[in-house]
């Protein structure tokens, strides 16, 4: 890593994006269907959000500390890989900042691409949005969808919480990395670190 960019990250303070008390309240009051979070603009959809994740939207912390580290390390000409790209709002944060063409996010439960596009067009920018997992080989993933897709997961682990199974389309990790060849590279992929990172070059 850059080492200027290495000074910077410790600094860090995902506190200067938290909402004052007051607009967290009038948020939780109003339940408004965007908000803003670090000059970004995210959908409250209660059909793919459960209520912690909807209730750290209107705090203004959501995937707050992922939020600041990819803006300090995030430039221009960067070319960006997200891996489990959630809600869409780090994939929004680096449309914004890269130049155009230049952002690619996987994402493996179709409901939650869905709201990524949504994100993206809300703010408008726009992102490779790719409705699919990733892993070692290509094919097919069983994914384990809950009542809320933002907490679906490939793990096993989840499977008795889940109200639905869905076969997620895999790309195979390196054929990714050789199409794309991204300088910075986000991963969140529930679970499937274990089988990914060791792959990566």
């Amino acid at each position: 890593m850059n080492e200027k960019i290495a000074a910077k990250l410790p600094n860090l303070n995902p506190k200067r994006i938290r909402v004052s008390a007051l607009e967290e309240g009038w948020r939780k009051l109003t339940r408004p269907k965007t908000v803003e979070i670090a000059g970004n603009r995210l959908h409250v959809d209660p059909t793919v959000m459960d209520q912690r994740t909807r209730s750290q939207a209107y705090r203004g912390v959501y995937e707050v500390t992922k939020l600041v580290a990819a803006d300090a390390i995030t430039k221009p000409e960067d070319r960006v890989l997200e891996l489990g790209g959630g809600l869409g709002l780090v994939t929004v944060m680096a449309a914004r900042k890269c130049e155009q063409g230049r952002v690619t996010t996987y994402e493996a439960v179709p409901q939650n691409a869905s709201l990524i596009e949504r994100n993206l067009e809300l703010n408008s920018v726009s992102a490779d949005v790719r409705a699919r997992a990733i892993g070692a080989e290509p094919g097919e993933i069983e994914f384990y969808v809950t009542g809320y897709a933002v907490s679906s997961s490939s793990s096993a682990v989840r499977a008795d919480a889940a109200t639905d199974k869905i076969m997620a389309p895999r790309d195979a990790i390196a054929s990714v990395m050789e199409e794309i060849d991204p300088t910075v590279l986000f991963i969140d992929i529930e679970g499937m670190e274990d089988e990914v990172v060791p792959l990566l070059d």
